[in-house]
This record gives structure tokens, C-alpha cells and sequence, in this order.
């Protein structure tokens, strides 16, 4: 009968620690809400970059904090999918700004003095 009493108070102890815990982690989870609308409001941060973080944001945090990509991706309310989809999106975008890059990088080797403009014309009519 006493084990049962400590075992139900030992239960009731942490119950309490954990709601402190929750309570902890639900504030700061509004205070950096409100640090990033802040953000949007003082310093005009497009909130559309905030979204296109959220892919670094959790392949930074799986591969540091050692969470899985589905638990983060729920917490950032995408889907495992959409993470993905836009992961592949993003390396195509980072694939091809590459590509020019060493276009021009060539062609200035060739052509140090040709400028900006003149590329531009030279590539896009290529196309």
C-alpha cells in the first residue's frame, strides 16, 4: 500500500515537472514567433524568405540536433514529401546558377573585357 502512495506521488512529481517543461517550451515557441514578426514589421524581412528557410532549417537541425526529418517537418508543417520536393528544387535553382556562373567565368577568360550586358545578349540568344 506505501509503495503505491510513493509511486503515485513519484507519478504526480513528474507529471508537474513536465508541465512546467510543456509550459517552457510553448513560451518559447511564442517568442520567437513574435521575434520573427517583429522582424517582419520593424526590418521589413520578407516573410517569404522565412519560408524558403525552412528547408535549411531542418537539415540543419536533423543533422546537428539529430532529429528526424518527419518529426521536423511536422514541426514546420510541411509534409516529408513537400520537404523534398522543395530540397530538390532548391539544389536544381543552386545546379544551374552554378552552370552560369562557369559560362561566364569561362568566357571572361576568353573575353576578359566583355561585359554584363553582352554576355547576357550572347547566352540568351543561344538559347
Amino acid at each position: 500500500m506505501k509503495h503505491e502512495q510513493d509511486e503515485v506521488k513519484a507519478l504526480q512529481k513528474e507529471f508537474q515537472l513536465l508541465k512546467l517543461a510543456l509550459a517552457d517550451a510553448t513560451l518559447e515557441c511564442d517568442v520567437l514567433e513574435s521575434l520573427l514578426e517583429v522582424a517582419n514589421e520593424y526590418y521589413g524581412v520578407d516573410m517569404s524568405m522565412l519560408k524558403k528557410l525552412r528547408i535549411s532549417a531542418i537539415l540543419h537541425c536533423s543533422e546537428n540536433k539529430k532529429q528526424s526529418i518527419n518529426r521536423l517537418c511536422t514541426c514546420f508543417g510541411i509534409s516529408r514529401n513537400g520537404y523534398y520536393k522543395l530540397q530538390h528544387k532548391e539544389l536544381k535553382k543552386t545546379m544551374e546558377k552554378q552552370i552560369i556562373v562557369d559560362i561566364v567565368v569561362k568566357e571572361r577568360r576568353q573575353q576578359p573585357r566583355i561585359g554584363g550586358r553582352k554576355l547576357y545578349l550572347l547566352y540568351s540568344d543561344s538559347r
